[in-house]
């Protein structure tokens, strides 16, 4: 059997597969209002709530130079959505699939880049937050 490991992940979004460095922020809940039931104290209902705000996810990256295999990714922007989904594949030591993600109603949120350092020798880092309306495990 085998595990899945932190750093070995997969990023598509249709045909195209991004390079990211990190992922985080990967949830699904509900919003839900507790209902006690008249003559039925031991047993309290939950009622599941219209969701207030969207889920998002950070998606990072070292800046890289422009190349074919690195320009989709450059091309993202705030308030861009990303209609075909997102889709997170995570893989095992032997590069098999462990689980399948995908994340639906994508729309870039936020993009924000690292400090800009001339003393510093460490890779530049871009930051894309992206909300999303659901997600379903593969």
């Amino acid at each position: 059997m085998g595990y899945a490991m932190q750093h070995r992940f997969r990023v598509t979004v249709g045909e195209s597969v991004w390079s990211f460095s990190k992922i985080s922020n990967i949830e699904m809940g509900i919003e839900y209002e507790i209902l006690r039931e008249g003559g039925n104290n031991l047993a309290p209902r939950i009622l599941p709530m219209p969701q207030k705000a969207l889920k998002t996810v950070r998606l990072e990256r070292g800046v890289q130079t422009r190349s074919k295999e690195t320009e989709s990714v450059q091309t993202l922007y705030a308030g861009m959505p990303i209609e075909q989904g997102i889709g997170i594949t995570i893989l095992d030591a032997a590069g098999l699939t462990v689980a399948e993600y995908t994340l639906q109603g994508a729309t870039v949120v936020k993009w924000e880049i690292g400090a800009w350092d001339a003393q510093s020798n460490q890779v530049l880092i871009e930051t894309f937050e992206i909300a999303y309306t659901g997600i379903k495990r593969e």
